[in-house]
Formats: C-alpha cells, structure tokens, sequence
C-alpha cells in the first residue's frame, strides 16, 4: 500500500519492514513500514491482512494484495487459465 492511501484510510505504520524489495527493473527499496491488522472484505470474503507501505512514487499500483492474502482466502490458483476464484 502507498502512503496517500495509507493516510486516506487514517491508518498507521505500526513498527518498520523487515522486507528489502527489489523492483523488475531491478531498484531496490525498502518499505516506510507495516500496519498489521488490516481487515480486507472482498467479494463476501474477509480477510486479516499486515500491510506493507511504499511511497507513492516507488511503485504503479495504490495497493496489491499478493500470496499471503490468496492463501487465507484460499485461491484454488487458475493462474494458467486467467483467472482468480474468490469465496
């Protein structure tokens, strides 16, 4: 998650990453934190989710939710044929 949107749901950076990530075209950068405790509810699933927040310009998306979210969703995975299966 960005840090805009971050402050727009009001949340806060509960303690600093751990993570150092590494971008396609090979930057490195480090997340500003992670708020833990998110609650997600997509499609009739809800979901605790920790978040890690990147500022704004180091990435093309407000947020992605990535494996750790599918796997308490649990996703049967159809990434071969296009598509996610959620609930």
């Amino acid at each position: 998650m960005v840090i805009s949107v971050m402050n727009m749901l009001r949340l806060k950076i509960n303690h600093e990453s751990t993570l150092k990530l590494r971008s396609l075209n090979k930057d490195k950068m480090k997340p500003k934190g992670v708020v833990l405790n998110v609650v997600i509810f997509i499609f009739g699933v809800t979901c605790l989710v920790y978040l890690q927040v990147m500022k704004d310009d180091l990435v093309a998306y407000p947020m992605l939710l990535g494996r750790p979210w599918l796997r308490r969703v649990h996703d049967p995975n159809y990434w071969n044929e296009g598509y996610v299966k959620i609930g």
